[in-house]
């Protein structure tokens, strides 16, 4: 499970028109009510399928690291890392109150929750229709 994104961009290992950002981690604060996820861009999926962390730790990872942890691709800053939030407000006698809500992830997977989010969150940077869901 991934995203492509449909678009010429560059990397550090050349041009690509197939990169692939999938969600390497996550978690979950409860006391913030917010997810979230750290991602990695590689320049196709089949090679985003081979890597291990563990087996190639500095070649898998196609972003020009920087000290604000940010991945570089056609000169636009893409995230390493999104927050998404289980809350939502509610007015309580006047005032506003944070709810947490975990049952989207109860329901579901926590990567059917945030693939969607971060799809939208790409295609603020790569436009819209750039990304496509690979399953």
């Amino acid at each position: 499970m991934g995203l492509k994104i449909n678009k010429l961009i560059g990397t550090n290992k050349g041009i690509t028109s197939e990169s692939y950002v999938r969600i390497e981690k996550y978690g979950i604060n409860k006391y913030t009510g917010r997810l979230t996820v750290g991602v990695a861009l590689y320049q196709n999926q089949q090679i985003a399928e081979s890597a291990s962390l563990f087996e190639y730790p500095s070649s898998v990872y196609y972003y020009m690291e920087d000290p604000n942890q940010n991945f570089t691709s056609e000169n636009i800053n893409v995230n390493k890392t999104y927050s998404f939030p289980l809350s939502s407000s509610i007015l309580i006698s006047g005032s506003f109150v944070n709810i947490i809500d975990l049952s989207p992830l109860e329901s579901g997977s926590v990567f059917h929750f945030a693939y969607p989010k971060l799809k939208n969150e790409l295609e603020i940077v790569f436009g819209s229709g750039s990304v496509e869901d690979i399953i």
